[in-house]
């Protein structure tokens, strides 16, 4: 009797053990499978890197001449965008022939230097930016150097930018094309503009190639400036231009 009620105990705890072991063993894929399965999603396509379409260069096919409308031109600045004359209608406009391998080049605009100083004081005239509100005067650095030859590359003129903190447009001109229309022979040549684009000036930034003048020192880009902005006709039109010879590549 006494085995019989403990047997009577015993059993129906083994039987609920049982059944709650069935349950927690069930097999796992089955459970898997009651689980929302999530599509893939392909990967997202990386973006394309934007090219800038190269810029179409051109020289306009008149003769640069004093008193005559100064050939227009559209070729790339320093970071590959367009750089176009017309552009600046409405102001004055410097074009200086500018070689980084230059020592000519190099001495103006180090510290101190002759170019260095007369391009900041003149584009950042006090009077005329109260006046104004703005800059009338517009500074283009030209790079005729062909391939092959001392100072080409966008690099080179770059650090020299770099190095002299030069502030002044830059026009990459290594076909040659704009300084041959212009008939630039030498660097720092220069060139100037009205404000109706017509060539006033050509020749030599100053009277001090070797750093000392002869006389009294005259810079002509100063001078032909101030003649344009009081409205007179410049009192210099043409200089014996010196410097370093300007390297072409070969005509295209």
């Amino acid at each position: 009797m006494r085995w019989l009620l403990l047997s009577i105990l015993i059993l129906p705890g083994l039987g609920c053990d049982s059944c709650a072991c069935g349950a927690a063993k069930a097999p796992a894929d089955k459970l898997l499978m009651t689980q929302k399965q999530e599509p893939k999603r392909p990967p997202e396509p990386e973006p394309e890197e934007f090219e800038m379409p190269p810029v179409q260069r051109s020289v306009e096919p008149v003769e640069a001449t004093i008193g005559a409308p100064a050939p227009l031109f559209v070729t790339e600045d320093h970071e590959k965008r367009d750089l176009t004359l017309r552009d600046f209608r409405g102001k004055f406009v410097v074009l200086e022939w500018f070689n980084p391998d230059c020592p000519a080049v190099q001495k103006a605009y180090e510290e101190g230097g002759r170019l260095r100083d007369v391009a900041i004081e003149l584009a950042f005239d006090k009077k005329v930016l109260e006046e104004k509100g703005e800059p009338d005067l517009i500074w283009i650095h030209i790079n005729s150097a062909g391939p092959g030859q001392p100072g080409n590359g966008l690099q080179k003129a770059l650090n020299a930018r770099a190095e002299f903190q030069i502030a002044n447009l830059y026009a990459d001109d290594e076909p040659g094309t704009i300084g041959r229309a212009y008939g630039a022979t030498r660097t720092p040549e220069v060139v100037i503009l009205d404000a109706a684009g017509v060539m006033v000036y050509r020749g030599a930034p100053d009277n001090a190639p070797s750093g000392k003048p002869a006389g009294a020192y005259r810079n002509y880009i100063a001078e032909a400036i101030a003649d344009l902005r009081a409205g007179n006709k410049v009192r210099t039109g043409r200089t014996k231009i010196w410097g370093c010879p300007i390297g072409y590549g070969k005509k295209r």
